[in-house]
């Protein structure tokens, strides 16, 4: 795996290769039509179960299930990008006031930094279903 890594940058290098390549991929202005990427959609459950602790006959379990409509790529993820945006725009003293466990910054993730505001906005703007079930 690791000479494959190695080899394969050089490879795309040889004119021949990339040539080749060029010719397989689709090129600017060849992706879906408007109305393809409309139609398209994705989901995606995460699912987390804790230890179960001794005075619990089951232990907690906790999905979250994400459903979006339009294409992941060109539809949906521009949206969710200018929605976390807007968030941070317009609520940013807010935000960082509420930011759990004491954290400061450093990298967080969008539903960390972001949490129910984004959740809020995802869901009335960007065409987003965030359901969280718990056992």
């Amino acid at each position: 795996m690791f000479l494959i890594i190695i080899l394969l940058p050089i490879l795309f290098k040889a004119p021949i290769i990339s040539s080749i390549f060029q010719r397989l991929i689709p090129q600017p202005g060849q992706g879906g039509s408007r109305k393809a990427l409309a139609k398209g959609s994705y989901s995606f459950r995460a699912v987390a179960v804790a230890k179960k602790l001794p005075n619990e006959s089951t232990p907690r379990k906790v999905q979250v299930v994400f459903d979006a409509k339009g294409d992941p790529g060109y539809g949906s993820t521009p949206k969710l990008m200018i929605e976390s945006a807007l968030t941070i725009i317009h609520h940013k003293k807010e935000l960082i006031e509420e930011l759990p466990g004491g954290l400061t910054g450093g990298v967080l993730t969008p539903s960390v930094a972001l949490g129910k505001r984004l959740i809020d906005r995802l869901q009335a703007n960007a065409e987003v279903s965030i359901k969280v079930i718990t056992n």
